[in-house]
């Protein structure tokens, strides 16, 4: 996992998701939901770099990593209106640190 400090906003975090072989992300939409340390839910648009691959990135604001912290999050893939998430159990963690000054 990238490293990230308070405030930081790139680089943008590149996964993939994992999923039964055969599962593709072609026509689906995908979004990446993240929950700061005091609680605050953020959501950002995910872009599907690889389809087949399931290959995903996400860029971040200068307002998502206001404080350090461990930030969890998931992504909800959508599809004729039925949603999936990744990954499927757990959720993925980012540690943000302090800046010096």
């Amino acid at each position: 996992m990238l490293p990230y400090k308070v405030g930081d906003a790139a680089p943008p975090l590149v996964v993939f998701l994992q999923a039964e072989a055969g599962y593709t992300l072609s026509g689906k939409t995908v979004v990446l939901s993240l929950q700061q340390p005091d609680g605050t839910m953020v959501s950002r648009s995910t872009t599907v770099l690889d389809a087949t691959t399931r290959e995903v990135s996400t860029e971040w604001e200068a307002t998502d990593f206001p404080e350090a912290g461990t930030y969890l999050f998931e992504y909800i893939v959508t599809a004729s209106g039925k949603e999936r998430t990744f990954p499927s159990q757990g959720y993925g963690e980012i540690q943000v640190t302090d800046r010096l000054s």
